[in-house]
C-alpha cells in the first residue's frame, strides 16, 4: 500500500509512518487520518492491541512550576531520581476503567532507562506538566480523539492503545525517529505524564516534555 499525502490532509496506510515538520508522526496498524490539525482515531477498531504513536516537539521551552518536586521511594535501580506519589495512581479512577500496569509511575522509569542507556540525565517529574498532561489525556478520551494541544509544552508525545504495558508504549516511541528525539533530548529535564480511559477502553497517554 502507498501513502498518500496533501497539503490539508495526511493518510497513513496500514504499517507505514510519517513525520511532519512540526514533529508530528503517526504509526498505527490502521488507517488514520490527520486533517486541517484534527485527528481521526475514531477511525480505528478496537482489536486488542491496536495503538496509535503520536509526537511534537517544538523549539520554544514551556514555562514549568519552578516549585521542589516531590520525592518518593527510588524506583528501579534509582532510574527516577524524584517523583511525585501521584505517579503511581493506576487507570481504576479513569471512566469506566480497570487498573491496569500502564502507570504514569511506570513510563517514566522506561523513558529514564532508556535515556540512561544513552548517558542522558533522568527527567524528573513536574506536577505543572502533569496536571496538563492529565486534562489532555481526560479530553481525549472523552472525545475518543487522539490529537496534541496547542504549545504550553516543549515536546509531547502521545499513545493510545487497547491492553498495552509500559514497556511496550515506550518502545513505540523509541522505534519512532521523532519519539525517539523527544525521549533523548538533551535540553529537556522535566516530565509529566497523564493517561485515561475512555467507554470503550482505550488508553489515551500524554507525555510532555520541558
Amino acid at each position: 500500500m502507498s501513502t498518500v499525502i496533501h497539503p490539508l490532509t495526511r493518510t497513513l496506510t496500514r504499517g507505514r509512518s510519517l513525520t511532519r515538520s512540526r514533529g508530528l508522526t503517526v504509526a498505527h496498524d490502521r488507517s488514520f487520518t490527520r486533517s486541517r490539525g484534527r485527528a481521526g482515531s475514531r477511525a480505528l477498531g478496537r482489536a486488542a492491541g491496536a495503538l496509535v504513536l503520536v509526537g511534537v516537539s517544538t523549539l520554544a521551552s514551556a514555562a514549568t512550576a519552578a516549585g521542589p518536586v516531590a520525592s518518593a521511594e527510588p524506583v528501579s535501580a534509582a532510574l527516577v531520581s524524584s517523583v511525585s506519589p501521584a505517579l503511581s495512581v493506576e487507570l481504576s479512577s479513569a471512566p469506566g476503567g480497570v487498573a491496569t500496569g500502564l502507570t504514569a509511575q511506570a513510563l517514566v522509569v522506561e523513558v529514564n532507562a532508556w535515556r540512561a542507556a544513552h548517558g542522558l540525565a533522568p527527567v524528573t517529574w513536574d506536577p505543572e506538566l502533569a496536571r496538563g498532561s492529565q486534562e489532555w489525556s481526560d479530553h481525549m478520551a472523552a472525545m475518543s480523539d487522539l490529537h496534541h494541544a496547542e504549545g504550553g509544552y516543549g515536546g509531547e508525545v502521545l499513545y493510545l492503545t487497547w491492553g498495552h504495558d509500559p514497556e511496550t508504549a515506550v518502545a513505540g516511541w523509541i522505534n519512532s525517529p521523532a519519539h525517539n528525539d523527544i525521549l533523548l533530548g538533551e535540553r529537556f529535564t522535566r516530565i509529566g505524564i497523564g493517561i485515561a480511559r475512555s467507554a470503550d477502553g482505550a488508553d489515551y497517554v500524554t507525555g510532555r516534555f520541558s
